[in-house]
C-alpha cells in the first residue's frame, strides 16, 4: 500500500480547479486540501447553503458556484462563469472514489 498523503501534494498556485460534490465527503476533502495547496477552488454544488457551510472550515480561494448536472440549464449557466479551469476532477455524489 502506498504511504502516500495529503501532505505530498505539490503547489497548485496559479491552477484554477472545479470539483464536484464539494459540499461533503471526498469531494470537500478534495476541496480542501487543493485550496490548501495554493490552487483557486470553485466548489460547484446543487444546495450552496452547505457549500458555504463546507467552503468556511476551507483556507485559500474558495468560491461556491450553483451546479446541477442533472439540469442542462444550470450547467450552462454555470459554464457561462467559468474563464478556464486546469483541473477538473471527477468526485461523484454517493461515491467512494474521486477520479481524475
Amino acid at each position: 500500500m502506498s504511504e502516500w498523503t495529503a501532505a505530498d501534494l505539490p503547489s497548485f498556485a496559479g491552477r484554477t480547479v472545479i470539483v464536484t460534490g464539494a459540499n461533503s465527503g471526498l469531494g470537500e476533502v478534495t476541496a480542501r486540501e487543493l485550496a490548501r495547496v495554493g490552487a483557486k477552488v470553485v466548489l460547484a454544488v446543487r444546495n450552496t447553503a452547505k457549500g458555504d457551510a463546507a467552503a468556511s472550515g476551507m483556507t485559500g480561494d474558495v468560491e461556491v458556484r450553483e451546479l446541477d448536472l442533472q439540469d442542462l440549464a444550470s450547467v450552462r449557466a454555470f459554464a457561462d462563469g467559468i474563464d478556464g479551469v486546469d483541473v477538473l476532477p471527477r468526485c461523484p455524489t454517493g461515491s467512494s472514489r474521486c477520479r481524475r
